[in-house]
């Protein structure tokens, strides 16, 4: 007999509860049960009561609040996006969000500097203040299996259990490995089907990472890579102001001397020069 079997034969009342349990086929299943007090002719107290499978009204109703919660996560970096944030901050807003939908313990984000074949920290995410990474830049060549792997499939790759592939890790990465990490999963950033940058999420159990995370680090990748062209954009442009600013100071300052030099040569002369305009207005005579 049960605590609830107790209760409701102590206070004689219906009793509604939702019980998890898991089959004989391993999978979870979510049960309504109601009991009820119940007497026999003896006046002895007996106890009745009913269950129904409630799984897959659990699984909907849980399916239905992932798929908002990634709506809103997308939401969220799409505002950001729009509102020209730098993308380490963008990135980090990515990583906070993401973080309510996958058990991640540890996340960063990392864009490829291809001429200094390094990998340059922008956002970091952790769940304990002793997971941190430490370094701001990773040679690529450090990288070496997680970089080439990513490079050559543009696909999500996954370390089960580093524990049995440490070589599969940058050397960089291996102090949070010692706090208990277990599972990589690097989640390359494209554009224009190169690789600009790799999202790293750490996990401590094995299967924390579900076919479900696929989707949703593969939507956030998709997203970053979006504010990765605009921040590229972005520093394209102001790379062009400049460069335009200085042009025309220089041309400016061209004219000037251009001037300068004419005005030089006339004020020098001996004849009597002027200029005017067509209507025979004279805007400039020399001291001659």
């Amino acid at each position: 007999i049960t605590a609830s079997d107790q209760l409701v034969l102590k206070c004689q009342t219906p009793l509604e509860t939702f019980e998890t349990i898991i089959g004989a086929d391993g999978v979870r299943q979510s049960w309504l049960t109601v009991k009820f007090p119940l007497q026999d002719r003896d006046g002895r107290k007996l106890l009745g009561g009913f269950a129904l499978d409630n799984t897959e009204k659990v699984q909907a109703q849980q399916a239905l609040e992932e798929h908002s919660a990634r709506l809103e996560l997308l939401h969220t970096i799409d505002s950001a996006v729009l509102n020209n944030e730098p993308l380490p901050d963008v990135a980090a807003i990515a990583l906070r969000q993401m973080a309510k939908l996958i058990p991640f313990a540890y996340a960063t984000l990392n864009i490829i500097d291809q001429d200094a074949r390094e990998a340059i920290l922008q956002a970091e995410f952790a769940r304990n203040e002793n997971l941190h990474l430490n370094q701001t830049r990773v040679s690529i060549n450090d990288m070496l299996m997680h970089y080439v792997a990513l490079s050559n499939t543009h696909k999500i790759i996954v370390i089960p259990d580093v524990t049995k592939t440490p070589h599969l890790i940058p050397p960089e990465y291996m102090p949070l490995v010692r706090t208990g990490l277990k599972t990589f999963v690097g989640v390359p950033i494209l554009f224009n089907e190169l690789l600009a940058g790799t999202l790293i999420l750490g996990f401590e159990n094995v299967n924390d990472f579900t076919e479900s995370h696929r989707d949703v680090v593969s939507e956030v990748a998709a997203q970053l890579s979006v504010a990765y062209q605009q921040n590229l954009l972005q520093q394209q442009l102001k790379q062009y102001t400049i460069e335009l600013e200085q042009r025309v100071e220089e041309r400016t300052s061209e004219l000037q001397r251009s001037e300068a030099r004419y005005r030089a040569i006339v004020e020098d002369q001996t004849e009597f020069i002027c200029r005017y305009q067509r209507d025979f207005t004279i805007n400039f005579v020399n001291n001659a």
